[in-house]
């Protein structure tokens, strides 16, 4: 898998560039989002799939990090999670372990989107993954400083995982997915079921 750079060095370092807009950071220009939504309909591809360039058959999605964040993304990426062929959360905190992530929630009882229980594993199952079919998704917020930074550096780290090949944050990803053009004389354009 390789991947040596920590996250501060992976701005200067890598070929593929990360978009900024304001404080906001994604992995797609906004040509790239052009593209795509002129294209979307020829690719048969998910935007999540188009910006991992991985199929949903074969992904093995993660999500590290049990928290808040972790269930508001379970909800969020739903039908994500119930197309890809094999899906995990794991997290550093060894009292999480072997928990459902409903578990964990503060006031399960008046939740009605409450989502699918997960069990919850040791991140070394990261390990066991083909990095060909391996997708994880730093689920904190601010990839760039605090917790999120200090996972994704460890990822990079000890098992060799690489940004924009098999590591995402989700914050990243979020702004990436918001299918609208930035530009004021561009008319905001959405796509269904993002």
């Amino acid at each position: 898998m390789g991947g040596a750079a920590e996250l501060s060095e992976f701005y200067e370092s890598t070929d593929r560039q990360i978009y900024y807009s304001g404080m906001k950071a994604s992995y797609l220009s906004e040509k790239q989002k052009e593209y795509f939504i002129r294209n979307s309909w020829k690719m048969e591809r998910t935007i999540f799939e188009y910006i991992t360039d991985k199929n949903f058959e074969k992904m093995h999605l993660v999500f590290y990090g049990a928290g808040d964040k972790c269930i508001w993304a379970v909800r969020r990426y739903r039908d994500y999670i119930d197309r890809v062929k094999e899906f995990s959360i794991v997290d550093g905190d060894e009292r999480k372990w072997g928990k459902n992530i409903n578990d964990l929630e503060a006031n399960p009882d008046w939740d009605m989107n409450r989502p699918k229980d997960f069990r919850i594993e040791r991140p070394a199952l990261i390990r066991d993954i083909k990095a060909d079919i391996l997708v994880v998704v730093v689920t904190c917020d601010k990839y760039y400083a605090g917790p999120g930074a200090e996972i994704g550096n460890m990822l990079i780290r000890e098992y060799g995982l690489q940004e924009g090949k098999e590591l995402y944050f989700l914050d990243k990803l979020n702004n990436s997915m918001d299918m609208h053009l930035s530009s004021t004389s561009t008319p905001c354009l959405f796509i269904d079921g993002f």
